[in-house]
């Protein structure tokens, strides 16, 4: 009877495509309910397969980046970063106008 010889050690692993919010938080090193709270402001996409949530690899780098654009943007606007938070509105944020 032949046995098959291969070794765990030369399979190649297979790359993960889907992680669990908790994977995902792990991954960027934040807390579960951080995650959550992205995923829920669309900061980070995500897919659903029945009932569980799952983000790609993909949503992940491209939730880096725009962190690395944001603190790009926060260089050439230094003070401003309240131009950057989600539902910024300009009107909020003008002072009253004098009365003439």
């Amino acid at each position: 009877m032949l046995v098959d010889q291969q070794s765990p050690a030369t399979e190649t692993p297979v790359p993960r495509l889907l992680y669990t919010p908790q994977e995902a938080a792990q991954a960027l090193g934040i807390s579960r309910s951080s995650q959550y709270a992205l995923l829920s402001q669309g900061a980070v996409a995500s897919v659903r397969i029945g009932g569980c949530r799952r983000i790609t690899a993909a949503a992940l780098h491209a939730f880096i980046e725009t962190l690395t654009t944001e603190v790009s943007a926060i260089d050439h606007y230094p003070g401003r970063a309240d131009l950057l938070r989600p539902g910024y509105r300009a009107a909020a944020h003008r002072p009253a106008s004098r009365p003439v």
